[in-house]
């Protein structure tokens, strides 16, 4: 008897019930009984529940939770005190290792919160037009700022939306975005139309670069003299340079500035200018290609945006250089589509297809003439070429090729050559060039040619 009466006292003493009581957790209320949360109506919003986990069989807990929330937003739901009951037996003092969690009581704002995503629009010049702007309209009182994050692109013309993929609402710095259910993010809208700046010629196309919706500071009709008699035709002058490393780059793309310098170096006598100055705001005037760019601006040829910025280092495009070139000679207008991926609705359908009709350029075998593709230096010396004449029917059998990074097997080896080697030549009776002289761009040396000996016949693209 002694030893049950023992075991009984044990039982109900400290070190029994804290063999259970080990872990015992008590969360004030915010997932059972009870409001866990609301709509802002101006009441306060309370909870009184509270769950509790891990006690011994035949215990209980009773506990007093004391939260309020009135205002959108969150609270702790806070356990002030409990009483652990055997029976009616107070046993709390046994159960050292209580926790305690709070719970959440949340007041959710039904207010309508609109974010509108900005929107641009810009005449095509083959860079991505973005808009990472955006605004709202009224807010709660109790958000005081909004962030967004836009994202949008467009670069070929058209339009796409310009889309809010996330936000948050900012009560000074606390983020209380999650207590706002009514928000509603509207897409702005990104436009590229067509028109805009070309280098050469004139009227209202467009070229590969940044414009931001501006127009050219000079306008030349269409219907204007054509310029092709500022090029020079019967001397063969280099108009490609090849670089320090012994490449010339054949299948990179070109930039306004590059193409600038290439029409200069074609420019007759006559029209060159050595003291033409700049007035475009981001050609400096000791840049390499400042007195290209001041030249042909002078001329007429070549323009810049209304902001006064001619954007140098922006890349051209196969469109853009098609119409580069059209516009040195009349229009050809045709009433049929030549290219797949040219439409009528094109901004530079007429220029593509006129080009196209006086073989100065060409597509590719699936019928298409991917216009807004950057163009390459070997394309741009193939048009140049051909639009003035420079075609070299072979190259001759003693030439040595000065480049690495271009080989004889490549499509415009002789276009490439031909417009980066200086050279004398002769036409036969069917008008095939043939050069008499070149200077060999390895050794430096003047070679006379004997046209009997010939290599390979110029290839086209």
């Amino acid at each position: 008897m002694e030893r049950h009466r023992r075991n009984h006292k044990t039982f109900h003493g400290r070190d029994a019930y804290r063999r259970h009581a080990d872990g015992t957790g008590l969360h004030g209320n915010h997932d059972h009984g009870g409001k866990r949360q609301q709509v802002y109506d101006g009441e306060p919003l309370t909870n009184d529940g509270y769950t509790y986990s891990k006690l011994p069989k035949g215990m209980k807990l009773k506990a007093k939770v004391d939260g309020s929330q009135t205002d959108e937003g969150s609270s702790s739901n806070i356990i002030t005190e409990y009483t652990i009951l055997h029976g009616d037996l107070n046993v709390t003092k046994y159960f050292p290792d209580v926790t305690l969690v709070p719970g959440i009581l949340k007041v959710l704002s039904d207010a309508a919160i609109t974010i509108t995503a900005g929107s641009s629009s810009k005449i095509y010049n083959g860079m991505p037009l973005t808009n990472s702007s955006f605004t709202t309209g009224p807010l709660p009182a109790r958000v005081t700022r909004v962030t967004a994050t836009v994202v949008g692109s467009r670069t070929i013309e058209g339009s796409s939306p310009n889309v809010i993929t996330e936000y948050k609402l900012w009560n000074g710095d606390q983020d209380v975005t999650e207590f706002f259910t009514n928000v509603k993010c509207v897409n702005g809208t990104l436009t590229v139309t067509a028109g805009g700046a070309v280098i050469i010629g004139g009227g209202d196309d467009d070229e590969e670069d940044i414009n931001d919706g501006q127009t050219p500071t000079t306008e030349i009709p269409d219907n204007e003299t054509p310029k092709v008699d500022f090029l020079e035709m019967d001397d063969h002058r280099i108009y490609i340079k090849g670089y320090p490393d012994s490449t010339v780059k054949p299948d990179n793309s070109i930039t306004r500035a590059e193409v600038a310098t290439i029409f200069y170096r074609l420019l007759r006598e006559t029209y060159i200018d050595g003291n033409a100055a700049t007035i475009f705001s981001d050609v400096p005037q000791d840049a390499w290609y400042s007195l290209a760019i001041a030249t042909l601006a002078d001329l007429g040829i070549l323009k810049g945006y209304e902001d006064g910025t001619f954007r140098p280092n922006n890349p051209v495009t196969r469109a853009e250089f098609a119409t580069i070139a059209a516009r040195f000679d009349k229009l050809t207008l045709m009433s049929s589509i030549t290219f797949s991926d040219v439409p009528p609705s094109h901004w530079a359908v007429d220029y593509i297809n006129s080009a196209f009709v006086k073989g100065w350029i060409n597509g590719y075998k699936d019928g298409t003439f991917r216009p807004n593709q950057r163009i390459t230096r070997a394309e741009v010396a193939r048009i140049v070429n051909t639009m003035l004449s420079r075609l070299p029917a072979e190259l001759p059998e003693s030439f040595l090729n000065p480049y690495k990074d271009i080989k004889d097997t490549h499509w415009a080896y002789i276009h490439m050559m031909e417009a980066s080697t200086f050279h004398d030549y002769e036409r036969d009776d069917k008008g095939i060039e043939f050069w008499t002289m070149y200077i060999c761009p390895v050794t430096g040396e003047e070679i006379h040619q004997d046209n009997s000996k010939k290599t390979r016949i110029a290839t086209t693209s």
